[in-house]
């Protein structure tokens, strides 16, 4: 089996901290979001699977290089240009070998869902393309997609005007498709699967399935969902500490540390994560919060809800909301 992984977004709602690395490069548990999904792809018999990129391209071949350690080929395909969902799957095409289904995969969604179920459905029916949907009890920050009661999606829609929640079933970002789906993306311009492509299906009467699975799953585009997503992988209060100095008399809980981390005397750190290469001073207060790699915290301080960038110095406790300097402190990181 073959898979395109969609890494090529630049990121921008999770600045300050993909202003220097690829979202899909961003620690999640201490190694990169994209080996969570290769290795969960290989798990499945998934043996070549290509990195559609853009941004921060040469990162991914830089950590990856073929894909052996993961029991995966790796292949790299670059866009010049933004292609948009379903032009980034058209373009990573021309890599893939096999006339067998292929599987889509999004590098901002985790999702625990069973992907051989999925699979085993997509063929069942002789589905043209097999979605995985996922129960939600409000639809409107996502839009909406209706089903028949024989799993055939009828509909796409855009996202909900309400003032009132709206359960229903979205679309939750992991594909499955027939190699006519992808032939049938136009080559060399943009084009969005969600907008275009999906619709399109639809309205020529192709056999669009939904494989309904409610399951762990979690988009990482937002500072708050990205740490939601590290601290989920602790069990209550524990924490997950890569390689790192402490003093005795400074306390961690339920926090993600990464590797090179030096923390003083008398620190706190909670329901934060730390990138590498960090120091922290002593007598400083951390909480709810994300620290890039190369930051240097001041004795001290006291840090709440702020997502800093790397290779920053920060002092005191008061932050300017301007991602110019690196630093982002306001109501919608909480």
């Amino acid at each position: 089996m073959e898979a395109i992984l969609l890494v090529g977004g630049l990121g921008t709602r999770l600045h300050p901290l993909t202003l220097t690395t690829a979202k899909p490069m961003l620690p999640l548990g201490n190694m990169p979001i994209t080996e969570h999904q290769l290795l969960r792809a290989a798990q499945i018999g998934i043996r070549r699977v290509v990195l559609s990129t853009s941004y921060l391209s040469e990162s991914f071949r830089e950590y990856f290089q073929d894909g052996s350690r993961w029991g995966v080929e790796l292949m790299y395909a670059i866009e010049d240009e933004p292609l948009g969902t379903a032009g980034a799957i058209r373009n990573a095409s021309s890599f893939l070998t096999s006339d067998s289904p292929i599987f889509i995969f999004n590098g901002d969604v985790i999702s625990h869902h069973n992907l051989r179920q999925q699979l085993s459905l997509h063929l069942e029916t002789e589905a043209d393309a097999t979605l995985h949907l996922l129960p939600v009890d409000d639809v409107r920050a996502y839009g909406k997609v209706t089903i028949d009661p024989h799993l055939r999606i009828t509909e796409f829609l855009e996202k909900p005007q309400s003032n009132l929640k709206l359960p229903g079933v979205i679309n939750a970002g992991c594909y499955i498709f027939d190699p006519s789906v992808i032939e049938s993306i136009p080559l060399n311009r943009p084009a969005s699967i969600e907008r275009e492509v999906f619709p399109n299906l639809v309205a020529n009467k192709k056999a669009l399935t939904g494989y309904l699975e409610e399951a762990y799953w979690l988009d990482l585009g937002t500072p708050a969902r990205y740490l939601k997503a590290n601290l989920d992988l602790l069990q209550s209060g524990t924490s997950l500490i890569g390689e790192a100095t402490l003093e005795s008399s400074s306390t961690i809980k339920n926090s993600v540390i990464g590797f090179n981390v030096t923390v003083g005397a008398h620190v706190s750190i909670s329901d934060s994560l730390i990138l590498d290469n960090v120091e922290i001073r002593e007598n400083s207060h951390i909480s709810h919060t994300i620290l890039g790699n190369n930051v240097s915290v001041s004795a001290n301080s006291h840090l709440e809800w702020v997502v800093a960038g790397d290779n920053l110095t920060l002092s005191g406790n008061t932050f300017p909301q301007s991602e110019t300097i690196g630093v982002v402190a306001t109501d919608e990181f909480r």
